[in-house]
């Protein structure tokens, strides 16, 4: 037997007017071909007395559903139907990723929907309708349907929006609930999502769209090559901040999984469980779901009703032990350029960017918050070493990576920053860390100086290993107040 395993059979009413998704119901889901054969709705005496459409759950017959891309359209007389549907299931269109459904109207005719626009993937639906078509007379030319879709107005108030008629009972009709969901809202929830990398984490983020409905977030999410997520208002995919405890994360293999889950994740518990902050799609298709501040016995019950949703096979990571290992990150997100007139700009750009951008005048700077000065109870770290022009950007490059994803052990909250520069009358690279010990809770200067000198011999080594030639290198350290008291390592 021929079955549309996980299709929807989709009436269309004959009464023009109206919205055209108002006139769709669902008639059959999971249907063998005989049985939508017959099926009073849709057929008199093997005629098709309406137009239907066969389609994948969770797409709709329409053209405002803006994943269908266009269609192939055959002529099929009613009495070649069957076979047709029949060859239809056992061919590779039935599983193929870039066809979406099946619509016959009553003009005797049959369209194949797709969901690309890449001409050589259409070539090959192409070819494969051959095998499907009930005779070798056609061009199986496509129909776009970029010029006839028109982007949908969306109501943002209401959970569901009132797209569907009610009987006279006063019940819905018979529409499922996959047309019914596709229209349901994040209330409360802002879509983000970031194309490229515009400096820092923080500054490449931004809301696409706040309350966004279940049909904007799977197209957003459907989106390839960027990340992408689902974020309660007034929270933030950002692991740095404190309000986010960790996340379970899977790895799903097929979008449409992914799919699935954000059909159902509206009208489940989880998103009525406050301690659930968002949902984060990586590029490479994993997903995540972060949670906020809770107790364990929360995530255990989180846990178990995202299983029964969705499936086992998430991982859990924590956000506290990741901001441990990795704290001097989140030390050091600030890059900049200094002007010899005392401007300072690339704020915040990549380090890859910092070195492009940089100009001979300037001098480049990875620090905490404030572009680095030497003010009261700083102590400087300062060294110079014979690089070429060329060079120098490349090796103090290397330095930087290693501080941004390293950093110095046991020093990250004492150095405020470095500033580098290149000075072409003697060919060095000038490298100074501005670091305030007495943050340790000290108060004689010889403790101060002390760990200054330790983390000087850290620094040393950091150089030593990220250049070659550098062996025989030195260190001053210093306190800004009292230059005469250096000390050289």
């Amino acid at each position: 037997m021929s079955v549309f395993l996980d299709w929807n059979v989709i009436m269309i009413d004959n009464n023009h007017g109206g919205n055209w998704i108002d006139r769709m119901s669902i008639v059959a889901s999971d249907a063998s071909v005989e049985e939508i054969l017959k099926n009073e709705k849709l057929f008199t005496n093997g005629i098709p007395k309406r137009s239907f459409g066969i389609f994948k759950r969770g797409f709709l017959p329409a053209h405002e559903d803006t994943r269908n891309t266009g269609r192939f359209i055959l002529s099929c007389p009613p009495e070649s139907l069957k076979a047709t549907l029949v060859k239809f299931t056992k061919s590779k269109l039935f599983t193929h990723e870039n066809v979406s459904g099946i619509y016959i109207n009553k003009k005797k005719e049959l369209g194949v929907w797709t969901t690309t626009r890449t001409r050589a993937i259409l070539d090959d639906i192409q070819q494969l309708l051959k095998e499907i078509a009930p005779t070798t007379k056609h061009n199986f030319s496509w129909e776009d349907f970029k010029d006839q879709q028109s982007p949908k107005v969306v109501d943002p108030t209401p959970t569901i929006r009132p797209i569907l008629k009610k009987s006279s009972s006063g019940h819905l009709d018979s529409l499922n609930k996959d047309l019914i969901s596709y229209q349901l809202v994040f209330n409360g929830w802002d879509l983000f999502t970031t194309k490229e990398s515009k400096g820092s984490w923080q500054e490449s983020i931004s809301v696409n769209e706040a309350n966004p409905t279940l049909k904007k977030a799977i197209d957003s999410f459907r989106v390839p090559n960027y990340w992408k997520a689902i974020f309660r208002q007034g929270r933030v995919p950002i692991w740095e901040e404190e309000s986010n405890f960790g996340r379970f994360r899977k790895d799903f293999k097929k979008f449409e999984d992914i799919e699935k889950f954000l059909t159902a994740f509206p009208t489940s518990e989880l998103n009525d469980d406050n301690y659930i902050n968002g949902i984060y799609l990586s590029s490479r298709q994993v997903l995540d779901i972060w949670l906020g501040n809770c107790e364990e016995k929360d995530k255990a019950r989180i846990s178990n009703n995202i299983e029964k949703l969705v499936g086992k096979g998430w991982a859990w990571e924590s956000f506290v032990e990741k901001r441990k290992k990795s704290a001097l990150i989140s030390e050091f997100l600030s890059t900049g350029i200094l002007k010899k007139d005392g401007s300072v700009e690339s704020k915040g750009t990549t380090l890859k960017k910092l070195f492009k951008d940089k100009s001979k005048d300037g001098s480049v700077a990875i620090y905490r918050n404030q572009f680095p000065e030497m003010e009261e109870k700083c102590f400087i770290l300062e060294t110079k070493f014979s690089t070429t022009e060329s060079e120098w950007t490349s090796y103090i490059y290397e330095i930087f990576k290693s501080l941004k994803s390293h950093g110095v052990p046991e020093f990250k909250e004492i150095i405020d920053g470095v500033v580098t520069r290149y000075d072409e009358g003697d060919s060095t690279t000038i490298f100074c860390m501005f670091t305030y010990p007495y943050r340790l809770n000290i108060s004689k200067f010889e403790e101060a100086q002390e760990i200054t000198i330790n983390l000087a011999q850290k620094v040393k080594q950091l150089i030593i290993s990220k250049l070659p030639g550098t062996k025989s290198l030195q260190i001053t350290c210093y306190p800004h107040e009292h230059e005469n008291n250096k000390v050289t390592i």
